[in-house]
């Protein structure tokens, strides 16, 4: 499995996410905000703080509401019982005047640590001093964290009950947020939409900055949810988000009811660890404790060939918390526990899958063999399979280039189904929910790969192309289709001990279907797969069935996104940034808000060829002179450029697939228009007039054209003699057969070995971001969240 830092889905190498990443190769902080809060729409339901307080957390012993049935609550219910005449004051009664935020921190942060609510525990200050490990660079205002922590972990300092910090994602226990206006603060509306969302700009960037913030605290912890407090002057509102959505109080005064958000903080502080959101199955490792000993001898001495365990040191960073993890083995109903550092990837989100990748070493054995964990809140469905289903599958049929399932299971009562019956309870009149079952899950795979981005050279990128569409090939000949080919779907992993030294990998079968499922559409609604590398055909029509040529597609597709950044060619390398953004993340946009396929990449499909005029209007005549390449994206045989070198393999290889797809999709909108037109006799006299008769002759037309005996050649004429050359290229698509045949082909001929371009040119290409716009389409299926 991949070994990347950061990725947008199980075991990916990193894609952009918005314009702004691809013009900058970095991620964009507002666009990524926005994004959030696009996939959390329709999936936040306001309560009044009674039924808040039903739900997640006990009344106190002053309030005259029976307790909540612990059965029927939540798995995140606040259940801890109440001391008899244990009356809660309001804190926040008598506090003078805010005059601005940063007074608002002193103020509460004093306030709630000398109420005394929750032993064991220290509000914390934060707005000024970052988390190193955080690129991002936030800071939330608040936070409420474990003694143990404090000083240490935040590096605090302490004036009276005044303790002020650096923000710790990896210790923070609950995030406490401030706003000085309770209107342009509030991200939420009440009353005016079930969902409580608003649409002015303000309020829509406080939700994206919690959002954000909550997004960090999952990126380094294990959380089934997690609750936001929110102080909005004198108002404020409790907020819990899970994997699914939010469910957020009305906005309620603190000087009238501050003494249930007391009450809320100190049931809170009481509750254990399940009731506050934590993942039981996960334990956090001591710095001194023998597993994390351990951790640390497996790579004191680290071969520099020893790609695996180079990167396993990596991830062995003091500054994040160090885990062990129990993975249920399905097969043998036993747990098993591995031990992580930090995550080797993460996917970017709140609700949905958020997977996580780690190279782990296996607790329960003594051997130093490092393998791949992934953790994720797999899809419920039974239309889907496990992916260590798939994989098993996969394995005992002995399909070659695939992961090897160690073991696989879901964690026991970490599910999404109570959150969504609450949701249908809050919305009687709503007939479709919108919210989709998940299941906790853990995958524990043999192989631990590398990014295909590192592919040594363009012969190494072909190779693990060839070994991925043969591992799809044998898939399918076992009733398996993926479902989600994509640039970090695809793996280099060292074929060690054989020779030709890396292969590709293909993983991440979590979208696989199987092929008796005689559904001709889609299983849901929704895409399925990765945006960028997407067949046209299905950014086109979201409910189509994936089928052999949207996947043989979407192989060329990743082919084309890793030779641009990493190969020798001739689009400029200040334009590289603007080519991928327009042929991998552009979209056409429409009123019913269902975004389609960007032009770009629809135009070079349809046609056949990709074109590049638009990115050097410039054109070098000699260039073109020697290179033969006119307006169409051509590969150069090293970075000398020479007019004396070889043509590229990769040259040929991307004209006979183009070749392939432009014929398919002539078919294709050939079959939507009828060959035969109505005939002008059949047209009703009643209907329609001869311009050229209304004209009576008040026209000037060169004689020498009308006098010409030459026949116009009609549409459907072309089409018939063309036909016949146009199906015999689609064929191709048909099945695997000719693409394995094309690529192994290319791989017999000469390549060069150092056609690698120095760096990556998204990092070294033009800092100017495109226009942006809050409208653009999530970059992952809908399925996936």
């Amino acid at each position: 499995m991949s070994t990347n830092p950061v990725s947008d889905s199980p075991h990916k190498a990193y894609i952009s996410k918005s314009v702004f990443d691809t013009a900058t190769g970095k991620p964009d902080l507002f666009a990524r905000k926005a994004e959030l809060r696009k996939k959390m729409h329709i999936k936040t339901t306001i309560m009044t703080l009674e039924d808040f307080e039903k739900e997640f957390f006990p009344p106190s012993a002053h309030s005259n509401s029976p307790p909540v049935d612990g059965d029927r609550a939540l798995t995140g219910n606040l259940n801890a019982a109440a001391v008899p005449g244990d009356q809660v004051k309001n804190p926040f009664k008598g506090l003078d005047a805010f005059t601005s935020e940063r007074d608002m921190y002193k103020k509460l942060t004093s306030a709630l640590n000398k109420a005394g609510l929750c032993p064991g525990y220290t509000f914390v200050s934060t707005p000024t001093r970052a988390d190193p490990t955080d690129e991002s660079k936030l800071e939330a205002d608040m936070g409420l964290y474990p003694d143990e922590a404090v000083p240490g972990q935040v590096d605090s300092t302490r004036i009276d009950d005044l303790v002020q910090g650096r923000m710790n994602w990896s210790w923070l226990e609950m995030l406490i947020e401030c706003k000085m206006d309770p209107t342009a603060g509030d991200p939420f509306v009440d009353g005016k939409s079930i969902w409580g969302e608003t649409d002015t700009d303000s309020p829509r960037r406080v939700l994206d900055q919690i959002l954000s913030y909550a997004e960090l605290v999952l990126h380094r912890q294990h959380r089934t949810h997690q609750y936001v407090v929110l102080f909005l002057g004198t108002f404020a509102r409790i907020v819990r988000i899970d994997h699914l959505g939010m469910f957020a109080t009305k906005k309620f005064s603190c000087a009238e009811h501050g003494d249930k958000l007391a009450d809320f903080f100190r049931h809170y502080a009481k509750g254990d660890p399940r009731q506050r959101g934590y993942d039981d199955t996960a334990v956090r490792l001591k710095p001194d404790s023998a597993e994390a000993e351990r951790m640390r001898d497996a790579v004191k001495e680290v071969a520099e060939a020893d790609y695996v365990g180079r990167q396993f040191r990596c991830t062995l960073d003091e500054r994040w918390s160090w885990w062990k993890l129990a993975v249920p083995d399905s097969d043998t109903k036993k747990v098993r526990y591995f031990l992580v550092g930090k995550p080797h990837f993460r996917a970017p989100g709140v609700i949905g899958r958020t997977t996580r990748g780690y190279i782990a070493l296996a607790a329960d054995d003594e051997n130093t063999t490092f393998v791949y964990l992934k953790d994720a809140w797999r899809v419920d469905s039974d239309d889907i399979d496990k992916e260590g289903v798939t994989l098993a599958k996969l394995n005992e049929h002995k399909v070659a280039y695939v992961p090897t399932l160690i073991c696989h299971g879901d964690l026991e009562g970490q599910d999404t189904s109570s959150t969504i019956a609450l949701w249908k309870t809050c919305h009687p009149g709503e007939k479709d929910c919108p919210l989709k079952a998940h299941q906790h899950y853990r995958l524990v795979v043999k192989e631990v790969g590398k990014p295909l981005d590192e592919f040594t050279n363009g012969a190494e990128l072909i190779i693990a192309i060839l070994c991925a569409v043969s591992a799809h090939a044998q898939a399918y000949a076992r009733g398996i289709i993926h479902r989600d080919i994509s640039a970090g779907n695809i793996l280099l992993y060292s074929n060690t001990g054989k020779a030709g030294g890396w292969r590709g990998l293909l993983n991440d079968w979590e979208l696989a279907k199987n092929l008796t499922d005689r559904n001709e559409k889609g299983r849901q609604s929704d895409r399925t797969g990765t945006w960028q590398f997407m067949s046209v055909n299905s950014l086109m029509n979201h409910s189509k069935a994936i089928t052999i040529p949207d996947e043989l597609e979407s192989f060329f597709h990743v082919t084309v996104y890793n030779a641009v950044r990493m190969l020798c060619h001739n689009c400029p390398q200040a334009e590289v940034p603007q080519f991928l953004h327009d042929y991998f993340d552009d979209y056409t946009p429409h009123t019913t808000r269902v975004s389609t396929c960007g032009a770009m990449k629809s135009i070079a499909i349809n046609n056949g060829r990709i074109d590049i005029q638009q990115y050097k209007p410039q054109t070098d005549d000699k260039e073109a002179e020697y290179v033969n390449v006119g307006r169409n994206l051509w590969f150069f045989w090293s970075t000398e450029n020479s007019p004396d070198a070889p043509v590229h393999p990769l040259n040929e290889v991307f004209k006979t697939l183009l070749s392939w797809f432009g014929a398919y999709y002539t078919l294709q909108g050939a079959r939507a228009v009828p060959v035969t037109l109505p005939s002008d006799s059949n047209v009703n006299k009643t209907h329609g007039f001869r311009p050229m008769d209304a004209l009576r002759g008040n026209i000037f037309l060169p004689k020498t054209v009308m006098a010409s005996k030459r026949e116009t050649q009609t549409i459907q004429k072309a089409e018939r003699e063309s036909r016949e050359h146009l199906e015999s290229l689609a064929q191709n698509l048909e099945t695997h057969h000719a693409m394995i045949k094309l690529l192994v082909g290319a791989l017999k001929k000469k390549w060069p070995e150092d056609d690698r371009a120095k760096l990556d040119q998204i990092q070294t290409g033009s800092k100017r971001p495109a226009k942006a716009s809050n409208d653009r389409p999530s970059k992952k299926s809908k399925i996936t969240q």
